[in-house]
């Protein structure tokens, strides 16, 4: 019993050295800069937009523009809300465009969003200096070409209409 005793304690001082390890590790990469801290933009209400080539933001009076990846379980997971975004008479009347940006080959850009339904959705590139990092994320943004909303993630139901209360309100 005592020879298992010695052999136990003589390794306790390598597993605490080894969980030590791995714990300063966990928390000195929990901390590190992200690159999406460093090299994204966050938008804040007032801000100017990103340039979206081909895109002027005085061609209606409202447009939600929509940062998306085709990989994104998130983005895929929030069809059905741009589907309602799209779906607004505002959008049909052109008092408001909705616009699929994406970090991706134009081509696959458009085949996510045909086969997601969302043909009418305009789809755009923006320089990576005004690339937000995290899909999805949208802007709303007034025909002055500032920033009304940001939102970074998944919307809950209520935020949804939150927005779709917004682009309505704005369109008119």
């Amino acid at each position: 019993m005592t020879r298992i005793l010695r052999s136990i304690l003589s390794f306790l001082p390598n597993v605490v050295l080894i969980g030590s390890g791995v714990l300063l590790g966990a928390v000195l990469f929990a901390r590190a800069p992200t690159r999406q801290d460093a090299e994204f933009k966050r938008y804040r209400q007032g801000d100017t937009a990103p340039v979206v080539a081909g895109y002027n933001y005085r061609d209606a009076p409202v447009t939600v523009v929509l940062f998306l990846s085709t990989h994104c379980r998130f983005c895929q997971e929030s069809i059905p809300f741009y589907q309602r975004m799209t779906a607004l008479p505002e959008v049909a009347k052109g008092r408001a465009r909705v616009i699929g940006v994406f970090d991706e080959a134009p081509a696959a850009a458009a085949a996510y969003l045909r086969q997601a339904g969302l043909q009418s959705v305009l789809t755009g590139r923006v320089d990576p200096s005004g690339w937000v990092g995290a899909t999805p994320a949208l802007l709303v943004v007034r025909d002055t070409g500032r920033v009304e909303v940001s939102t970074v993630g998944r919307l809950t139901p209520r935020s949804e209409d939150s927005v779709v209360g917004l682009v309505t309100a704005l369109a008119h």
